[in-house]
Order: C-alpha cells, then sequence, then structure tokens
C-alpha cells in the first residue's frame, strides 16, 4: 500500500480571504515534513531525487540507506500531454517502510529557561540546489545551539541572475544552561556562511 498526496491550484481555494497564490513546492514538502514528524521518522532527511520520469526537482525521503518516500514537480511533458495548465505537486510513500522506520520510543527534552536568538540569512544559491540539503549543513554547523531553521521567503526576478534562486532562512539558537552571548551566535553565522558558500557556492543576498 502506497500513500500518494498530489497538490494543484489556489493554496486556500476560493475563499473570500484567499491571497490567489498557487501552491508551490513548499506545500507538498511540508506536508511531507509533517508526516515525517507525525509518525516520528527521527533519523529521516530530504536528499536530491532526479531518478524519476514522472517527477522534476524531486527529493527523496531517506533514513540511512532506506527510500522512504518521494516528492516533487510533476514532469513539464506530462502536463502538457493531459492539457494541464498549473503546476502539479506530488508525494508517494510507501506505507510499510515508513512504519518500518519510525522510531517507536519517545524520550523527553526539557524546554530550555533561557530565551533563544533570532537570525534571518537571505542566500543567493544555484537553481538546482535542494533547500534540504542547505538547511542541512546549517545544522550540522550550527550543531546543539541551532534549534531550528526555517525557510521564509523564496524568490525569483530581476534582481537574482539567471539559473539562481534566493533564500531566506530564519535561524534560533538557544542554549539549556545559559543565555547565548552576540559573540558566540555571531561565530555560529559566521561558520554556517563558511559551510554553504563552501559546499554550494552561496553568496550573500544584499
Amino acid at each position: 500500500m502506497h500513500l500518494a498526496i498530489v497538490l494543484t491550484g489556489k493554496r486556500e481555494g476560493n475563499l473570500w480571504f484567499s491571497s490567489g497564490k498557487e501552491v508551490d513546492f513548499f506545500d507538498i514538502k511540508g506536508l511531507a515534513q509533517l508526516l515525517s514528524d507525525k509518525i516520528s521518522l527521527d533519523n529521516s532527511q530530504f536528499i536530491s531525487y532526479s531518478d524519476s520520469v514522472i517527477l522534476e526537482e524531486g527529493l527523496a525521503l531517506v533514513n540511512g540507506d532506506n527510500q522512504l518516500g518521494m516528492i516533487g514537480r510533476l514532469s513539464s511533458k506530462i502536463a502538457a500531454k493531459f492539457e494541464i495548465d498549473s503546476e502539479v505537486y506530488g508525494a508517494e510513500f510507501p506505507l510499510q517502510k515508513l512504519f518500518e522506520n519510525r522510531k517507536i520510543d519517545r524520550k523527553y527534552q526539557p524546554i530550555s529557561r533561557f530565551p533563544a536568538v533570532e537570525r534571518d540569512l537571505a542566500l543567493i544559491i544555484d537553481e538546482a540546489v535542494a533547500s534540504a540539503e542547505v538547511v542541512h549543513t546549517m545544522h550540522q554547523e550550527g550543531g546543539p545551539y541551532l534549534t531550528g531553521v526555517e525557510i521564509f521567503d523564496v524568490y525569483r526576478g530581476k534582481q537574482v541572475p539567471a539559473g539562481k534562486k534566493s533564500l531566506a532562512f530564519h535561524l534560533h539558537f538557544q542554549a539549556m544552561d545559559r543565555t547565548l552571548t552576540e559573540e558566540e551566535v555571531n561565530r555560529l553565522m559566521e561558520n554556517i556562511f563558511a559551510a554553504v558558500s563552501r559546499n554550494f557556492q552561496a553568496k550573500l543576498r544584499e
């Protein structure tokens, strides 16, 4: 048995308060991440995936060597064949693999009594680079003090060169035993930018 998810059209439908925005890649990725979190796929991550003839801009959800599913945008050739004008995003997960790889044991982690420090980072990177890979690198460099990374903006336009995209990240830093200093957070931000610059040739967006 497989779980399939397909999204297309307006994000909020035709409701009166609708923004009119179409669904995009981050909607399908968000649903896949929510599923992963809900069933405790704690050691899973998204990596680039291009073996499918159906999906473009693909990501695979993996746990070690096990592929647990894939997400992406419906191939433009297939969309054209069926006369589909809007973008279509899909995900597919074999249910048995999902439940075989979930973590059953639950662990308690106390909430820090100390305030978090938040920073934003806007990068210009190649269109082909998956945002999940950038987030993974950020977590590796940020270590235990980097408690969260959120993508809050994706931009392609006049200020961004052809073949590139701008990704804006919201980073959360927090320690369990003290309030992090400005110098500590600055050093972590420098390490994170150095890593994404080295790995993905990323540049700061002015």
